[in-house]
């Protein structure tokens, strides 16, 4: 999940930088979800309830942190993707 945000901050600021694309927190976000639900796809199967798990006890420190409800959505979209698969 570090790895993944960090990936997605620095595309957006090498698309700041080479392509002249305001950066902005709302593409980082995209970019992170996209990424992350790529990196769920790819896990295997078993490890699927932990990445739930995972990602629940993060959603729970955010909300802590007065989390935005868009933030919280695509939270819970990649919960879904990860119990439902």
């Amino acid at each position: 999940m570090i790895v993944t945000m960090c990936w997605s901050i620095w595309s957006v600021r090498n698309d700041a930088i080479s392509n002249g694309v305001p950066p902005s927190v709302q593409r980082c976000k995209l970019i992170f979800k996209k990424e992350f639900t790529l990196v769920v796809l790819r896990a295997k199967a078993k490890l699927h309830p932990h990445i739930g798990q995972w990602i629940c006890v993060i959603l729970l420190i955010f909300s802590c942190l007065s989390l935005s409800p868009e933030d919280l959505y695509c939270s819970l979209d990649l919960l879904f993707l990860i119990k439902f698969q």
